[in-house]
């Protein structure tokens, strides 16, 4: 069967044959940002951390932290990338859950419609329905592309 590469399905969520989104992993990861808070995130608090400390202290642990808050800095951003696909996970489901009801009055008024093919009111409110759902699609697109 053919994919589309543009379409987001549950096989899209695999890597290697494994679910690549791991609610523990991301709960680890948000541990480690939030035991990392209080250490030093610059120049300045990290020399004031070990202001008491010799300089030659300071010269080895320097590209340390530099390395260390590259990791942080890194961390922080693929944690905010994991809480704004939790948002837009939860947006699907919030549109999905309205669905039923979206298309059952439309596909219902589609039928009165058919019925009263000269109701300008019915067709343009039959119009709005449809352009409505739509556009709420559209977001939702929107927001996983981006």
């Amino acid at each position: 069967m053919p994919q589309d590469a543009d379409f987001l399905s549950p096989r899209g969520l695999l890597v290697d044959d494994d679910f690549c989104l791991k609610l523990a992993t991301f709960r680890t990861l948000a541990g480690v940002i939030q035991a990392t808070e209080s250490l030093p995130s610059d120049d300045d608090s990290f020399s004031s951390t070990l202001a008491s400390r010799t300089t030659a202290i300071r010269f080895k642990l320097g590209p340390i932290a530099d390395e260390f808050m590259t990791v942080r800095q890194v961390a922080a951003n693929l944690y905010g990338q994991y809480e704004y696909t939790g948002y837009v996970c939860d947006s699907a489901l919030a549109l999905c859950s309205t669905a039923p009801d979206d298309y059952d009055k439309i596909f219902a008024d589609f039928e009165a419609l058919r019925q009263d093919p000269t109701n300008d009111d019915l067709r343009d409110r039959v119009q709005q329905e449809v352009t409505d759902r739509l556009n709420a699609v559209q977001i939702l697109c929107d927001q996983a592309n981006s």
